[in-house]
């Protein structure tokens, strides 16, 4: 083979592989709205840990994809999260910012929905992580059941003493 043809087919492989690998179409990012002042815990003092969005589309947006069967039919949605925010202590303003990703899949058939990700993450210096909330989350739609795994619920009481009220 000469080198002529050597570097086409080179050429064209690496053509194809690029063309492969680029996406139908971009994902749709929307803002994250609506989600401030729901109440997270309750200290023993009787304030409040409350939830704190960040208004920066950039990292507090969602995406959805619909899913959709053979025959045409909308089966489901996915939606992608990423989102930044926290907890606001309700007596001093004071907020500690934290984020998250999530995939939830919601099946329209079933009534199951599965959230799997880095959902929360709160890290302080000289603390670490404060609150981690990763795994996976399955809510059966038939029975109700909840199946956490690698996951457990945040307790959000756990920043009260960091608003200097225990917990």
């Amino acid at each position: 083979m000469k080198l002529s043809h050597t570097i086409v087919a080179v050429a064209a492989v690496g053509l194809f592989a690029t063309t492969a690998a680029a996406p139908a179409q971009a994902r749709e990012w929307l803002p994250i709205e609506g989600h401030d002042q729901l109440v997270l815990a309750t200290c023993s003092d009787g304030s409040q840990v409350l939830s704190a969005m960040i208004t920066d589309l950039r990292r507090n947006r969602y995406s959805m994809d619909f899913v959709v069967d053979r025959d045409g039919n909308t089966t489901g949605v996915v939606l992608m999260l990423k989102y930044a925010g926290g907890a606001t202590h309700s007596t001093t303003g004071q907020t500690i910012e934290g984020s998250g990703v999530d995939r939830i899949v919601v099946d329209f058939v079933t009534g199951d929905q599965t959230s799997a990700g880095g959902r929360w993450t709160v890290n302080l210096a000289g603390e670490g992580w404060v609150v981690k909330e990763a795994g996976r989350i399955t809510y059966d739609g038939a029975s109700g059941e909840v199946d956490f795994s690698g996951i457990a619920s945040v307790d959000w009481a756990a920043l009260c003493p960091f608003f200097g009220v225990p917990a």
